[in-house]
C-alpha cells in the first residue's frame, strides 16, 4: 500500500510539472537551449509593416544567442587584422532609389546569407583593440556601419537586425538628430540599449578637403554635441564623403577619437590606417554575388 501512495504522489507530481511548464515559456526555452535546429528555432521573418503595427517583439529570440554563442572564436591581432566593414546610409521599405539605398528585401537577402554563413557583427571598438594589443573574436566577423543617421536605419535595419542577432554602427550629424527624417535622442538610445555604437559623421556633414577651416567644428564640436545629447563616449568618426587629408586625420586623432572611417576596397585592417579604416559601400544595384565578393579577404 505504501508503495502504491508512493507511485500515484509521484504519478501527480509530474501531471502537474508538465501542466506548468506548458502554460508559459519555460518549455519553449528548453527546446530553444537543448536543440541547435528545430522548427522553434528559426528565424522569425519581419517586414516594415509589422514595426509599424507595432506587431515586432521586443527581445531577441533566444535562438539567435545560443548561435553567436556557438560561433568559433579565434584570437586576431595585434596587427593586421581581416574584418569587411560594410557600410549603408538608407535601408528603404520599397524599391531603392539611388546607389546609397538598399530596398529591405535586399537587405533582408543580405543578412541572411550572413547568418547562414556564420558571420557574427562585432563592435568597433573590439575591431581596434584587436588591431592594437589583439582580441579573441569570432572567426568570421563583420562590422555593419550606417552613414547619416536617416531614420529608416531605425525602422527598417534595426529591427531586422534584432531579429537576425546583429548589431551595427550608426554615424550621426549632430546638427540633424531630432530633425525630420533623422534618429530622434530616443531612437538613438534605444540602438545604444541593442547594443549599437554611435559615432559622429560631423556637425553638419561639411567637405573638410574642400573646407579645412570647419575642422575644429565638425570633428570637435560634433563629438561633444553628441555625447553631451546622448550621455555617451564617442570613440570614431565617419569622414563626410569619405574624404580626408592627413591634416584631417591628424585632427581627428588629436581630439580624442580611437579611429576614423573612410572608403576603400580591402577587408585588411592595421595600425597604419587607424584613422583611415576602408569601408566597403553597399550599393542598390549590387546582386548577392557582388555582395558575397565585399566580404571576401584579398
Amino acid at each position: 500500500m505504501k508503495n502504491l501512495n508512493s507511485s500515484l504522489f509521484l504519478f501527480l507530481f509530474i501531471l502537474c510539472g508538465c501542466s506548468f511548464l506548458s502554460d508559459g515559456n519555460e518549455i519553449s526555452l528548453t527546446k530553444n537551449l537543448n536543440s541547435n535546429v528545430t522548427e522553434e528555432t528559426k528565424t522569425i521573418e519581419i517586414t516594415p509593416s509589422m514595426v509599424k503595427s507595432g506587431q515586432l517583439a521586443t527581445s531577441t529570440p533566444e535562438i539567435n544567442r545560443t548561435i553567436n554563442d556557438a560561433y568559433n572564436i579565434v584570437h586576431l591581432g595585434p596587427g593586421t587584422v581581416n574584418v569587411p566593414i560594410l557600410l549603408y546610409h538608407h535601408v528603404l521599405e520599397g524599391k531603392a532609389t539611388n546607389q546609397y539605398s538598399v530596398s529591405f528585401r535586399d537587405f533582408q537577402e543580405q543578412l541572411s546569407y550572413l547568418k547562414d554563413n556564420e558571420y557574427h557583427t562585432i563592435s568597433l571598438l573590439q575591431l581596434v583593440q584587436a588591431i592594437t594589443v589583439g582580441a579573441d573574436l569570432p572567426e568570421k566577423s563583420v562590422i555593419l556601419t550606417f552613414d547619416d543617421g536617416n531614420e529608416n536605419v531605425y525602422l527598417n535595419a534595426f529591427p531586422l537586425m534584432k531579429n537576425y542577432g546583429f548589431t551595427g554602427v550608426v554615424y550621426i550629424i549632430a546638427n540633424r538628430i531630432n530633425a525630420e527624417g533623422f534618429l530622434s535622442v530616443e531612437q538613438i538610445k534605444e540602438l545604444l540599449s541593442s547594443g549599437w555604437e554611435i559615432g559622429s559623421h560631423g556637425m553638419n556633414h561639411v567637405d573638410l578637403v574642400k573646407n579645412p577651416q570647419a575642422l575644429r567644428d565638425e570633428i570637435g564640436t560634433s563629438k561633444k554635441k553628441i555625447e553631451d545629447s546622448l550621455e555617451i563616449k564617442v570613440t570614431s568618426f565617419a569622414y563626410p564623403y569619405g574624404e580626408a587629408l592627413n591634416l584631417t586625420k591628424d585632427w581627428v586623432k588629436q581630439i580624442g577619437y580611437l579611429a576614423g572611417m573612410g572608403l576603400g576596397i580591402t577587408n585588411r585592417h592595421n595600425k597604419n590606417n587607424l584613422f583611415y579604416l576602408d569601408r566597403r559601400q553597399v550599393e542598390s544595384d549590387m546582386d548577392m554575388s557582388d555582395f558575397v565578393k565585399l566580404l571576401a579577404f584579398d
